[in-house]
Parts: C-alpha cells; structure tokens; sequence
C-alpha cells in the first residue's frame, strides 16, 4: 500500500466540511477531537480530511503550521488501518481533527495518539454498521 498522503485526501469542500459540523459524530483521543460524517462511495479514495490547529491556543503562524505539518506525516504513517477498513467495507468518511492541547508534542507521541484515534473511529464506525 502506498503510503502518500497526496492532494486527493484534502477536504475543501465548505458545503460538506459544514456538513461535517451539522450531522457528523465527534470523538476524542488526547490530544486529537475528530469530528467525522460518513459520506457517498467514491472508488478513488477512502477519506478525506482537514487538520487544524487553533489560533487562540497558537498565536504565532509558524506554530500553527509546524503542528499541522506533524500532523499530517503521523496521519500518513498510521493511514492503513482505517483505509483498509474502509475500503473492505466500502465506506468514505470526511474528517475534520482538531488539535486541542497546548504544548507541541514529538512525533512518536502523535503517531501513538492518531493510532489511537483511528482505532476508536473504527470502533465507532463498525457499531453504526450494526
């Protein structure tokens, strides 16, 4: 499986990411809060996503952009699971993960933690199939 995290998995949409906010489900998994709404098959691609962190937490431009940044390389890293999973079951989510804490944390940490997240966004999605 290829391990790129390309254009295609970026969410741009305003119409579906306020959708996201409308009808979607939250969860949390320190120090990550996913909101996230199942949306139509598409073959091309199993998830699409924003990653934010908040301007009142981190004033400065650069912060902000560094933790988005580490974000999306854990998030590249720790992407099988999920994708599998949604593609077996043949299902496309759009995700909006916020970063909530306050100090930067070191990769190893984020990619523990987005696994994490991505383990309970499995869980929550196999009991909505039921």
């Amino acid at each position: 499986m290829e391990e790129r995290l390309g254009k295609e998995y970026k969410l741009c949409s305003r119409k579906r990411i306020q959708s996201i906010f409308n009808d979607g489900k939250s969860i949390r998994s320190y120090p990550f809060a996913c909101t996230y709404k199942k949306t139509s098959f598409d073959d091309s691609i199993p998830f699409q996503l924003v990653v934010s962190a908040p301007k009142r937490i981190f004033k400065k431009a650069h912060d902000r952009n560094y933790i988005k940044r580490l974000t999306k390389e854990a998030i590249r890293k720790n992407k099988l699971p999920l994708t599998t999973f949604l593609e077996i079951n043949q299902l496309q989510v759009d995700l909006f993960i916020v970063y909530t804490t306050k100090e930067v944390l070191d990769l190893n940490r984020l990619n523990t933690a987005l696994n994490k997240l991505f383990n309970t966004l499995i869980h929550e999605l196999e009991k909505s199939q039921l």
